[in-house]
């Protein structure tokens, strides 16, 4: 992974896809590098057929393997100047996880490249409000997975997915806290 921005990745991860045709992470891995390395059309081939086999196996709830998928492919298509594909790939990230800082940025470029600027500020603004929720969630997503049974770390987790409405996670938190205790009402 950490490789993944080298030229040295691509024949590594090649030789695995090629072993492997199956094994996504690895095509997504390819896909990054290609990308990294400004081999966009490589990303492209290598990552669209990707988009037809999820849609056949689409999953309930928010797929981090799609997410990643149409983040790559809108990416590559605004490296290409394909303005407006890579807003159709960076709208699907958008609906599918609106929590993804990521995607918000670029959607932003998109939109100020095309001269939609009030669309392009809101975007950021989104980006900012998402990048900012995230810097406030990271360190009790490190002191839940360092210390797993910390009632306070999983509550306070649980209330700010809560106020940004990321309802599943919220929930699966608040569970995590009344196993922990089941004396506390709130």
């Amino acid at each position: 992974n950490e490789m993944a921005q080298t030229d040295k990745a691509i024949s590594l991860l090649l030789c695995v896809v090629q072993q492997n045709p199956n094994y996504e992470d690895t095509r997504l891995l390819l896909g990054k590098a290609y990308l990294q390395t400004n081999r966009v059309k490589e990303a492209i081939d290598l990552l669209q057929p990707l988009t037809k086999k999820r849609a056949r196996f689409r999953k309930t709830g928010i797929d981090q393997d799609t997410v990643r998928l149409q983040l790559l492919l809108g990416r590559a298509h605004f490296q290409r100047g394909e303005i407006e594909e890579a807003l159709q790939h960076l709208k699907i990230v958008v609906d599918t996880n609106p929590f993804d800082a990521l995607a918000y940025f670029h959607l932003a470029n998109c939109y100020l490249q095309i001269g939609r600027v009030t669309e392009g500020k809101k975007m950021l603004s989104m980006f900012e409000q998402r990048r900012q929720e995230n810097a406030d969630l990271e360190p009790l997503k490190r002191m839940v997975r360092e210390v797993p049974d910390d009632f306070d770390a999983w509550f306070h987790l649980g209330t700010l997915e809560l106020k940004r409405q990321n309802w599943d996670v919220a929930e699966n938190a608040f569970k995590i806290c009344i196993d922990l205790s089941i004396e506390i009402p709130e």
